[in-house]
């Protein structure tokens, strides 16, 4: 039976490289254990939970029966070789780099889209992601710093891991990768909690300490007034405070971060627009009342905006899989789409326009309407999706572009290549800046969109 089908992939991992480190008599007499730990490597493993080292420990005493029942001749099962596994393990745990490849059209079984300008059907499918195929250990890229905003972008040729710059570099600047969780994809308690779960400790990365729109309005709900742009923060009380210097703290329904001000007046223009009472000059702690809008400070019914916004995406996706699958004639798919409409109309209702719930439920939407032959209105619903994604993330995040694929798929199917051509060219901008100037050698399919 093989390793990888049963143990996980980081003890999978440690095996490896320790057969090939012996093989390469890199960790010198197998039989001295005392150098089985990758040097200069952390493991964290006084940090874990006693739950999480036994269960290192198991994975240490099955690794090493498997070690030696298939080489009985190398390995001798003591307590000192098991010990150097468990921190081998942990050490593969806290620093092994997923390895991304890049999913596109070409990449999954559909050759007839990458080699001919797509149809109106075929654009539901034009868009480009990473995907995770691997993990690895690259003992430099282990140095490198974290920041949920980082400055350079990872990216892999089969196992060759290349890292571009994509933020200007000031002399002196460290490099910081982003560990997990981006800006933009997760909020900033989710974030400091997966990263004191994983890497065990407090992120105090820029994006961390300064108020930033993303982290206001990603899951947020909209103020009850119709011109009010305020938001509302899904939790039950909020306590903001803007000035730096204190831990992260999360506790019952509370949240408390130190956060300040950023320098750039556009971003502190923004940031008021959408919460007013907790971007105000003075240093005071600022109380938010649970369903308190903070930008005009009226109250709302969190828990009854809670629950249309779940029932909404929940019956819209219903819908979006309906309409896949149905054979229908026309009028059952009209009806619908005018469904799905009623659902994206209630979840505007109560989320921020800035919400990444609505970006989804608009994309949602520009699949139906492709699904439906309706190329003009799927553009419409894709650029609003892609204009809450640029508000989430920056214009030219990674993100943004992948988008834009999908995009520039559906204004060649209605043959509008100059809207094509532009958005191209911002396609090129982002993928050079992320990938390289050879980025067209790992996305084929854009080859195909640029003639």
């Amino acid at each position: 039976m093989s390793w990888a089908a049963v143990l996980p992939t980081e003890v999978t991992l440690a095996a490896r490289m320790l057969i090939k480190s012996i093989d390469r008599q890199s960790f010198g007499n197998y039989h001295d254990h005392s150098t089985c730990v990758l040097p200069n490597l952390c493991h964290h493993y006084e940090k874990m939970q006693t739950a999480d080292k036994l269960e290192l420990h198991i994975f240490a005493i099955v690794l090493a029966f498997c070690l030696r029942s298939s080489t009985p001749e190398m390995f001798q099962i003591t307590g000192t070789f098991i010990s150097k596994l468990v921190l081998l393990i942990a050490q593969v745990r806290v620093n092994a780099m997923a390895i991304m490849h890049v999913s596109s059209p070409e990449s999954v079984g559909k050759p007839a889209v990458s080699r001919t300008v797509p149809t109106i059907a075929d654009t539901i499918t034009c868009s480009v992601q990473e995907v995770q195929v691997a993990q690895a250990v690259y003992l430099r890229a282990s140095l490198f710093n974290h920041s949920c905003d980082p400055n350079i972008h990872a990216s892999f040729i089969s196992r060759r891991l290349f890292v571009h710059a994509i933020k200007p570099l000031p002399p002196g600047s460290p490099l910081e990768l982003c560990y997990g969780p981006q800006v933009g994809e997760s909020r900033l308690e989710d974030r400091q909690r997966w990263l004191e779960e994983r890497y065990f400790f407090s992120c105090k990365c820029r994006a961390c300490s300064e108020l930033n729109l993303s982290d206001l309005c990603l899951s947020s709900f909209r103020c009850a007034k119709h011109d009010c742009q305020g938001v509302i923060l899904d939790k039950a009380a909020v306590r903001l405070e803007k000035l730096v210097g204190t831990d992260f703290v999360s506790y019952a329904n509370i949240f408390t971060r130190d956060l300040a001000l950023p320098v750039d007046e556009r971003l502190r223009h923004s940031i008021k627009n959408v919460s007013h009472l907790i971007s105000t000059e003075n240093d005071s702690m600022t109380d938010v009342s649970p369903g308190q809008c903070l930008r005009c400070g009226s109250m709302s019914d969190l828990e009854i905006m809670q629950k249309v916004a779940n029932q909404s995406l929940g019956y819209l996706k219903r819908v979006q899989g309906e309409i896949c699958l149905t054979s229908s004639t026309g009028n059952e798919k009209q009806r619908l789409l005018d469904e799905a409409l009623q659902f994206l109309q209630s979840l505007r209702s109560v989320l921020h326009a800035f919400n990444k719930d609505i970006a989804k439920a608009e994309d949602i939407i520009a699949e139906m309407f492709c699904l439906t032959l309706r190329p003009e209105s799927a553009i419409h619903y894709c650029k609003v999706s892609i204009q809450i994604l640029e508000k989430l993330y920056h214009s030219d995040h990674i993100v943004i572009a992948n988008e834009l694929v999908k995009l520039v798929s559906i204004e060649l199917s209605m043959n509008k290549y100059a809207c094509a051509k532009k958005n191209l060219a911002r396609i090129d901008h982002i993928f050079s800046r992320h990938y390289g100037c050879n980025y067209d050698k790992m996305f084929p399919y854009l080859r195909t969109l640029q003639r």
